[in-house]
């Protein structure tokens, strides 16, 4: 009688084509989605990182604006992209100008005497400065020395530096001061 041979046994080890076809395309389903999720992460963390720019830089403004308005003793200029005023400092007084030039995108600056401009916020989209009497109203034609509360009001949007003119990824940030009391000021004579 001669030997019969099993189907099973004949078989040798290994993986199909259909196997490794399968499995290779499970695979790259698998990578194509952490690698989404690596890039989603990525363009999270860089919009995060403009956000906390941005706020750091209002903060700092608002901070900065605050503190000059309320020891300023004149208001020297008044309107709604610029404000100058006089405040004391050690050596006598001092001139700080605030100024925005309207453009979408520039930068709102403080100048401090006949110093360099320094930057405070870049990007800006909007920015109203607010004057309002000792009534709290903001009558049309207000003087400068009629000024008693000072308002900010601003917006910024940082575009992605890969999507700079281009629709892409941008970060907005607003914010407003409160009414700003002007306490050093000389009263009328």
């Amino acid at each position: 009688m001669l030997p019969t041979s099993d189907k099973g046994q004949s078989r040798r080890g290994g993986f199909t084509l259909v196997e490794i076809l399968v499995a290779t395309s499970v695979s790259a389903i698998v990578m194509a989605g952490l690698l989404a999720a690596y890039l989603f992460l990525g363009r999270n963390l860089k919009r995060l990182t403009y956000f906390h720019a941005q706020e750091s830089d209002g903060r700092r403004t608002i901070q900065q604006f605050t503190q000059d308005v309320s020891s300023a003793i004149q208001l020297n200029t008044a309107t709604a992209t610029s404000l100058a005023l006089t405040r004391p400092i050690s050596t006598g007084n001092s001139t700080v100008t605030y100024t925005w030039n309207g453009t979408v995108g520039g930068n709102f600056t403080r100048t401090q005497d006949s110093g360099p401009a320094v930057t405070m916020l870049k990007y800006v989209t909007s920015l109203t400065i607010t004057y309002y009497d000792g009534g709290g109203n903001t009558p049309a034609g207000m003087q400068p020395y009629d000024v008693k509360n000072v308002e900010l009001l601003f917006s910024t949007v940082r575009p992605s530096p890969t999507t700079v003119g281009a629709a892409g990824t941008v970060t907005a940030y607003n914010a407003a001061t409160s009414r700003i009391m002007l306490r050093n000021r000389q009263p009328l004579q």
